[in-house]
């Protein structure tokens, strides 16, 4: 990706008020997306000068790259399906704040 092209790309995943912890997930899918593509770019530009041995090495790089660029992903997605709101109560002169409340309970 070019420079202009990555800093949309991150702009976009990380949405409009992103958490130290979403903006450091969204860095890494940032790395591992330009990873993925400069190998895959590297493998089909030399694809005809390799041996069976080598294109099944470079087969495994992009394989393990694209392995760590869909973690990346998941774990944004988790971090963010996990963040949900906390209330904060105002009753009398008295303050509650309640946690967030998952789904299961």
């Amino acid at each position: 990706l070019i420079a202009s092209e990555m800093e949309a790309e991150r702009r976009n995943l990380e949405g409009d008020n992103p958490s130290p912890l979403e903006r450091k997930l969204v860095e890494r899918i940032i790395f591992c997306q330009t990873e993925l593509l400069c190998l895959e770019g590297s493998y089909y530009q030399q694809q005809d000068l390799f041996t069976d041995r080598s294109r099944e090495r470079f087969d495994r790089l992009i394989t393990n790259a694209h392995n760590r660029y869909i973690q990346a992903i998941k774990a944004l997605a988790q971090i963010r399906r996990l963040q949900l709101p906390s209330v904060q109560v105002n009753i009398g002169e008295k303050q509650v704040n309640v946690g967030s409340v998952s789904a299961q309970g």
